[in-house]
């Protein structure tokens, strides 16, 4: 009986350290390697998932692998099957991801050979929290002299969502020099 053979997996990002901003791209790979030089592996399987926080770019997938690779736009899992590999041969799987929330984001991949899989392996990836402005709302168009007033200040992530995760200080400034402010705010 032959031993069945499972290809190992290297994934990493393009760059190093790994970081982008929400909204930005970065290049991901998982180099798929045969470990043994005196058998060949037939039939493996690679599935890598994503994090909620990131998704395949359509149309950026590129492969040296042999195989059908499975996977949608929104999708969160990319599937590699029929991998075929010569004795110590590799391959590699790539494709663009872009982040769509902040934090760091992990993705992983294992590899299977029939019911045997192979060990999980991971690439982890920092989203900053990058162009962040500031919307205010709920200002009155006037006001009397020395009557206060309540205004809503809220930080909007590069794709125009509300940025729970904000970390700065916001400071309030006013052409009116008699105008009393509120405390700067972090």
């Amino acid at each position: 009986i032959e031993p069945i053979i499972v290809p190992t997996l290297t994934p990493y990002f393009a760059n190093s350290p790994a970081s982008m901003p929400v909204g930005g791209n970065i290049p991901f790979f998982v180099v798929v390697a045969n470990p043994s030089s005196t058998s060949a592996i037939a039939n493996g399987t690679v599935t890598i998932s994503l994090p909620a926080g990131l998704q395949v770019v359509a149309g950026s997938l590129g492969t040296t692998c042999p195989g059908t690779v499975t996977y949608s736009p929104s999708s969160s899992t990319i599937t590699h099957t029929g991998i075929a590999l010569g004795k110590s041969a590799n391959c590699q799987d790539g494709f663009t991801l872009t982040a769509t929330s902040l934090f760091l984001q992990t993705v992983s991949a294992t590899a299977t050979v029939g019911t045997t899989s192979g060990s999980s392996v991971s690439a982890s990836i920092t989203v900053a929290d990058v162009a962040v402005s500031l919307a205010f709302m709920g200002e009155p168009s006037s006001v009397f002299v020395g009557a206060p007033f309540t205004f809503i200040v809220t930080a909007v992530d590069p794709l125009g969502g509300p940025d729970t995760f904000y970390a700065g200080t916001v400071t309030f400034t006013s052409s009116d020099q008699a105008a009393g402010l509120p405390s700067s705010y972090t």
